[in-house]
C-alpha cells in the first residue's frame, strides 16, 4: 500500500471541482485534509485558497505551525501563493449574499502530518519528500503537509559535492531514509532534522530526540529518483514504504 495521506504539498491532487457544499461540510465534521492553490496573501498575510469551485481563507496565525522553522516569517506565507496547499476547514458560513464564507487551516494539517509521522515513521522507515529550496548549506524538503526539514549537504551524497543543486532541483520528489524519530511533534525543526534519498537500510543511530535520515551509498540516478520507488529492493509495510529484500 503506498503513503496516499500527509504528502508532501504538490504530491497529493488538488481537491476537484464542482463539489456540493455537503462534501465541505463533511469533509470538516472528519478533518479531511484537503488541498487547493493559494491565489493571493493580503496585507494581514491571510492566505486565499481556490478549490473544488469555492475560495476559503487561512488566517495568518493558522497558515503554518509555529515549530516550523522561519514560521514567524512573513515570507513563509508570502511563498505559498501560486503554489498546491494543504488545509483542513474550520468553520462555513455564508456572507451577505448567500455565497459560503470558509475558514481553512494548515496548521492543523501540519499538525496531522507531526502526529502521523510520530506514529508511523520509526527508524528504517521511508518516506517521499519534495525539495522545496536549495541553500548552500543543504536542501529544505516538505515531509508532508508543509512540514518542512533540511538535508544538510554532507548528508546528500557520498561524493563530495559543491552545491545541493548538484542532486537536487526545486519541487523534485525524493525519498527520505528515517534514522531518528522525535519524541514530541514540537521538536520537529528544519534546521536539525536531517533527511537524504537513501537506497539501503540507515545504520543504527544514537538515542535522540529528532527525526533523522541517512544517505546510502547511492549513485546519482537513486540519489535522483521520483517518487513511488520502482526497484523490487522496497516493499510496503504499513502504509509506507520500508527497506526489504523484495
Amino acid at each position: 500500500m503506498r503513503r496516499t495521506e500527509y504528502l508532501p504539498e504538490g504530491a497529493a491532487p488538488l481537491f476537484p471541482d464542482n463539489q456540493p457544499l455537503s462534501a465541505l461540510q463533511l469533509a470538516m465534521e472528519d478533518q479531511t485534509i484537503l488541498t487547493g492553490m493559494a491565489i493571493r496573501c493580503d496585507a494581514q498575510r491571510d492566505l486565499t485558497v481556490r478549490f473544488g469551485g469555492y475560495e476559503g481563507t487561512i488566517p495568518r496565525l493558522d497558515a503554518i505551525h509555529p515549530s516550523i522553522s522561519g514560521a514567524e516569517r512573513d515570507i513563509a506565507i508570502l511563498s505559498r501563493v501560486g503554489k498546491p496547499t494543504s488545509f483542513t476547514i474550520t468553520a462555513i458560513d455564508t456572507d451577505g449574499g448567500g455565497r459560503p464564507r470558509l475558514t481553512l487551516s494548515r496548521r492543523a494539517a501540519q499538525e496531522q502530518s507531526m502526529a502521523w509521522l510520530l506514529e508511523n515513521a520509526p527508524p528504517g522507515a521511508v518516506l517521499p519528500a519534495r525539495v522545496t529550496h536549495l541553500e548552500k548549506f543543504g536542501a529544505f524538503v516538505d515531509l508532508g503537509c508543509g512540514v518542512t526539514s533540511l538535508i544538510p549537504l554532507e548528508n546528500i551524497s557520498v561524493a563530495r559535492i559543491p552545491h545541493p543543486g548538484v542532486r537536487f532541483r526545486v519541487d523534485q520528489d525524493i525519498l527520505a531514509a528515517v534514522t531518528l524519530t522525535p519524541k514530541t511533534a514540537g521538536s520537529i525543526s528544519a534546521t536539525r532534522s536531517c533527511w537524504a534519498p537513501g537506497w539501503r537500510t540507515p545504520p543504527p543511530s544514537p538515542p535522540g530526540t529528532r527525526w533523522r535520515a541517512w544517505s546510502g551509498a547511492c549513485g546519482s540516478t537513486a540519489c535522483s529518483s521520483s517518487w513511488p520507488p520502482t526497484s523490487p529492493v522496497w516493499r510496503t509495510g504499513g502504509g509506507i514504504w520500508s527497506p526489504g529484500t523484495g
